[in-house]
């Protein structure tokens, strides 16, 4: 919760401090438009929420067909081969850029007709970007770009671009971790039971296990800090505040020197609940606990009582929720 402000706040930052650098229409940026099996790759940034070329700003003495191609690499895993300049735009130059090996896509097609790529090894995974794709220029509107202006370049550019291919995949099950490859047998075991059951039965199950993901959305946070107040007081309610931070920084932190990804980027047509990132430790998890912990202990109830187990049934109603939408796998809930 508090760890993805802070990760907006920073990358917000960032970008306000590439803007001011800008400067009668300076190339402050090199991208890279990279075609295959006549698509083209675009990546999903957390930030905008929108779609951009791979690519980013050029460092101090850096030439810009190696920002390209380093930031490709960052923001998607593919190592690609910067060709001629394809034309320019305001503020970047974009490249014709073919990876160095077959482009690896699932054969699934997400939400926007798109084929997306593993990417979940890519530095700025779960950082700068939430996802990656392969997907024809026709089946998007200018809107979905992150510069709707730009996008009928970016087309123009895709036309001149050098087409290579794709190797389509169902599932990457072997690339997970022994303990993951068995669980995500599981969970698509656990989809498919439900699915076979009578519709009425089917979506009252369905139903249930998926509003359990409610228990970890950020905006509870808004409630329960004023919960807290009341009940407890101010001194209180800074204590619990102060735990939910540190409790998220250092999930963030876990996360990223895990790098365990969340079950679906595996096989991702089993996601039934729009997730990204790493999954070691579980952020909800963690928080929910560090406050009970404190709420518990304030009221002298830290033991197994009626209360303790209401909230450990909910754990588990979260974790079952998160499980079977393949945001988490059970051995990390």
């Amino acid at each position: 919760m508090v760890a993805r402000i802070v990760l907006v706040v920073m990358s917000l930052m960032l970008s306000l401090i590439s803007f001011s650098s800008l400067a009668n229409g300076e190339i402050r940026g090199a991208l890279c438009a990279i075609k295959a099996d006549n698509k083209i790759v675009l990546v999903n940034e957390i930030l905008t929420k929108k779609l951009s070329l791979p690519g980013g700003t050029i460092d101090a003495g850096e030439r810009p067909q190696d920002a390209a191609q380093r930031e490709t690499w960052e923001e998607t895993g593919l190592v690609v081969t910067v060709g001629p300049e394809l034309g320019r735009t305001e503020t970047a130059v974009v490249y014709d850029c073919v990876s160095d090996s077959d482009v690896i896509a699932f054969d699934f097609h997400n939400a926007m007709d798109g084929n997306e790529l593993p990417v979940w090894f890519a530095p700025d995974y779960g950082i700068e970007i939430s996802s990656a794709m392969l997907i024809s220029p026709n089946e998007l509107t200018s809107e979905q770009y992150r510069y709707p202006k730009q996008w009928d370049q970016v087309v123009g550019f895709f036309g001149n671009a050098t087409n290579q291919s794709v190797t389509y995949l169902d599932h990457l099950i072997e690339g997970a971790p022994f303990f993951n490859q068995v669980e995500l047998h599981w969970i698509a075991a656990l989809q498919y039971w439900v699915g076979t059951l009578p519709d009425g039965v089917s979506s009252a199950i369905k139903g249930f296990l998926l509003l359990g993901n409610q228990l970890a959305l950020p905006w509870l946070t808004l409630v329960l800090f004023p919960l807290l107040y009341w009940k407890f007081g101010k001194d209180f309610s800074y204590k619990a505040f102060f735990a939910v931070a540190v409790t998220s920084l250092l999930c963030l932190i876990g996360q990223q020197g895990f790098s365990l990804p969340r079950p679906h980027v595996y096989l991702p047509i089993i996601e039934l609940s729009h997730s990204y990132g790493f999954s070691l430790p579980s952020l909800p998890f963690a928080v929910w606990s560090s406050v009970a912990t404190l709420v518990f202990y304030r009221m002298g109830k830290l033991s197994i009582n009626r209360l303790t187990l209401v909230f450990g049934a909910a754990m588990v109603w979260m974790g079952l929720a998160k499980f079977y939408s393949a945001v988490h796998s059970l051995s990390i809930c």
